[in-house]
């Protein structure tokens, strides 16, 4: 989320001056310094001058995780989709058996729209597994409602609820779930609990088509 105007401004005040105090040390031609740039650009809410700041320092280190990662970020605050997925593809085989978590929810989040659900469930899982969240086991929950796995997506939907029972977009996959299932008493019951939650985010990000 960028930052309030006021605190944009301090803060590119503060991080540009570092990073020429930095520049005047290292030279101009310093990933670490092209990454730091990007990430402030980022913050601020200039995506299309943090994707060339970030594409400038995978120049200098192609292999960089955490680099390919912030491309990816900056390409879906752009609107690029499938450049961002290929950032993010491209960050997590360079990571192995390490994945960064923000990568493996954001592929995953990106493979749910495109329609490649079984992909997208395999990443939410990963993330699951390395790092259990409400945001990722609903993720699984999603993946499987759409494969058809109504079971495994309801074991899926029950941990996110642990982890965060006042998420309104896991009460509402729920309730989606009891309706295909003819149970009716259920599915007011999430509806009821959706609707004493405020929105905690954007629900086009797990939004599920009729299947």
């Amino acid at each position: 989320t960028p930052l309030p105007l006021s605190s944009q401004v301090n803060a590119v005040t503060f991080i540009t001056t570092a990073l020429d105090l930095a520049t005047n040390f290292l030279g101009d031609d310093d990933y670490n310094i092209y990454l730091c740039r990007g990430k402030m650009l980022l913050t601020c809410g200039d995506a299309a001058a943090a994707e060339e700041t970030f594409e400038r320092a995978l120049s200098l280190s192609k292999k960089s995780v955490s680099g390919n990662t912030m491309l990816g970020q900056s390409r879906v605050r752009l609107g690029k989709p499938a450049e961002a997925r290929q950032a993010f593809g491209r960050a997590l085989e360079l990571a192995g058996a390490g994945p960064p978590l923000t990568a493996l929810l954001c592929l995953g989040k990106l493979s749910l729209e495109a329609g490649e659900n079984a992909y997208a469930k395999d990443l939410f899982l990963q993330a699951a597994r390395d790092h259990p969240s409400c945001t990722a086991w609903l993720g699984v929950g999603t993946a499987c409602y759409r494969l058809g796995e109504e079971a495994e997506a309801e074991e899926a939907l029950a941990e996110a609820n642990v982890l965060n029972n006042r998420d309104d977009a896991t009460w509402g996959m729920l309730a989606l779930l009891c309706v295909g299932q003819s149970r009716y008493e259920e599915a007011e019951q999430a509806i009821k609990q959706a609707r004493r939650i405020p929105p905690s985010r954007p629900h086009h990000a797990h939004s599920t088509p009729p299947r």
